[in-house]
């Protein structure tokens, strides 16, 4: 059994084995899952940095690695999810144990590890989830888990928020996806990479021809009411530094632009949307990995 770290503070995140041996760069004890504030639970991942995106590590998406033919298919190991609130200010002091639990948006015996409630910030977890509240945004972020996604807590947590605060001025809503992809077994990463992101005939290429090159690429279109942002890049992540492409999608909602009585029944309907939106994302990785 290994349990998969989650540190909210510099988004990285750590395998520690059994008496709290870790592979990563800092030493947490087995027994403490919600040290540091951070998210852990059962998983057999190894360290993922991911510094620029809003994150929680989860045991792996259930994707097989074989496809009907008995070909070898790209393999989902790593899919993760976020919802985030923005607002010109949100008020950290509202969000208190006490109300969380009386306002039905956490269970009392639910909370895990060391929780920080002050007038600059609210942070909490539960097994599942994670969730920042400072003044320019709510950030709720959890794990996909298989089919069913595992989102019903987090859009909770997030319409009851918005029902409860109308007087807030939300400005939009984010719908986060991360997906961490392998290529096909027995095939070399880095001409896997070339042949889905490095093929064409723009002239830059020529400068990146050389065995070693890495290839992403960034997408952006409105999608109903979001604005989606997809940016495909290659890293580096798990205990042994493997290679994977990593999908990090954002579905933007703005609000702005409606009056504040509005808002929050548009952030409701955009909240509800998360099932439809992680479907169409995955649909949109199966393609993007398909030579």
């Amino acid at each position: 059994m290994y349990t998969t770290w989650l540190d909210m503070r510099r988004f990285a995140a750590y395998t520690y084995g059994r008496g709290g041996a870790a592979v990563g760069e800092a030493e947490v004890p087995f027994d403490k899952p919600g040290y540091s504030c951070g998210l852990a639970h059962p998983g057999p991942l190894g360290r993922w940095d991911v510094r620029d995106s809003v994150v929680a590590c989860v045991p792996p998406l259930a994707v097989s690695r074989k496809m009907a033919d008995g070909a070898s298919k790209p393999l989902v190991e790593n899919a993760l999810a976020g919802i985030v609130l923005t607002a010109q200010t949100f008020n950290p002091s509202m969000f208190t144990e006490t109300w969380l639990t009386q306002n039905g948006l956490i269970p009392a015996d639910a909370f895990v590890g060391v929780r920080i409630f002050s007038p600059e910030v609210a942070q909490f977890q539960t097994a599942d989830l994670h969730v920042l509240v400072i003044p320019p945004k709510m950030q709720i972020t959890f794990g996909i888990r298989g089919d069913a996604g595992g989102a019903d807590i987090p859009q909770r947590i997030a319409t009851r928020t918005v029902e409860l605060l109308p007087h807030t001025p939300y400005q939009g809503l984010g719908l986060n996806f991360e997906f961490f992809v392998a290529q096909p077994e027995g095939q070399d990463f880095n001409s896997y990479n070339r042949v889905l992101l490095g093929d064409g005939d723009y002239r830059l290429l020529r400068e990146f021809s050389v065995p070693d090159a890495k290839f992403g690429r960034y997408f952006s279109k409105k999608h109903g009411d979001a604005r989606l942002k997809l940016n495909i890049t290659p890293v580096r992540a798990g205990p042994a530094s493997k290679d994977f492409l990593h999908f990090s999608f954002n579905f933007h909602h703005d609000v702005t632009e409606l009056a504040p009585e509005d808002r929050v029944q548009k952030l409701k309907q955009f909240i509800a949307e998360w099932s439809s939106l992680r479907q169409y994302a995955q649909c949109l990785v199966d393609l993007g990995m398909t030579t």
